[in-house]
């Protein structure tokens, strides 16, 4: 009797196991996770090495960048190109104002680890942080 509960524990729990793992697997191949403002400062402050001020502008500076984001998604419906057109203004903006946060040696350093980033989804490495 122990036994068969024993074993049924065992597969139960490589069962889970194997489940969970597919799900893992799905989603790194799926969509990319979606940090909060919060998430992306502290993520941009960890990997730039920022002081708390410059945290605090860069959360800020995303809080506004979600928010004109929604804007355009709501806005354009339907119009790809024309939403993909804003994007790129709007990236452009961001960087500039990015840089006048961290400096133009840090922009520098952070361009360099999003084209590293890029290279790893391309070669299906995942997010690598």
């Amino acid at each position: 009797m122990k036994r068969n509960f024993f074993v049924m524990m065992v597969a139960l729990v490589a069962f889970s196991l194997n489940l969970t793992a597919q799900q893992t697997q799905q989603g790194q191949r799926g969509q990319r996770t979606q940090w909060n403002p919060e998430q992306r400062a502290e993520q941009v402050a960890k990997d730039l090495e920022l002081n708390a001020d410059q945290q605090k502008q860069l959360k800020e500076m995303f809080v506004k960048q979600q928010e004109e984001m929604t804007k355009i998604r709501e806005q354009a419906q339907g119009d790809q190109a024309n939403r993909r057109e804003q994007f790129v203004e709007l990236r452009k903006k961001w960087d500039a104002d990015m840089e006048k946060i961290v400096g133009p040696e840090k922009m520098a350093k952070w361009k360099a680890l999003q084209e590293e980033r890029a290279r790893n989804r391309r070669n299906g490495q995942g997010n690598q942080n």
